[in-house]
């Protein structure tokens, strides 16, 4: 089956096309994906580009709304993206003020060699549960 175009239905067509494709940056005008991109929308297709821009422009007042540029901003200042849920922060880690394995002389000696490496500690690694490990890890709890 062939389609038969008239001229005047052929130049809309093609006028349409040209203006959903032509990239508009080169106009001094931002393309929708460069806007969509600045204020973390996803185009939805499903909806009429009257609706999808209307959307963009709540998410762009919401983010100035909180102080931010763009979604980029947002993004690092708030610690998630705009229009997601931020994942709840674990509560801190609760250490025991006294090392529960001071018996253990191969967890002593890991947490020697581990305050060593990373601590720049100068412990000797001998698993023996002493003052100056009792000192070390008293100081890697005052560090956290």
């Amino acid at each position: 089956m062939a389609i038969k175009l008239n001229e005047e239905e052929l130049r809309k067509y093609i006028g349409e096309v040209l203006a959903e494709e032509v990239d508009e940056r080169f106009l001094g005008i931002p393309s929708r994906k460069d806007l969509n991109n600045k204020w973390g929308y996803q185009w939805d297709n499903s909806l009429s580009a009257k609706q999808n821009r209307r959307l963009r422009d709540v998410n762009r007042a919401n983010i100035r709304a909180a102080g931010y540029r763009n979604a980029e901003e947002y993004e690092a200042g708030e610690g998630h993206r705009y229009g997601e849920t931020p994942t709840p922060e674990a509560a801190p880690q609760e250490f025991p003020t006294e090392y529960p394995y001071k018996a253990d002389r191969q967890k002593t000696g890991q947490f020697q060699t581990w305050f060593n490496q990373n601590m720049g500690g100068n412990l000797v690694v001998d698993g023996i549960w002493g003052p100056k490990t009792e000192a070390a890890y008293q100081q890697w709890l005052a560090s956290i």
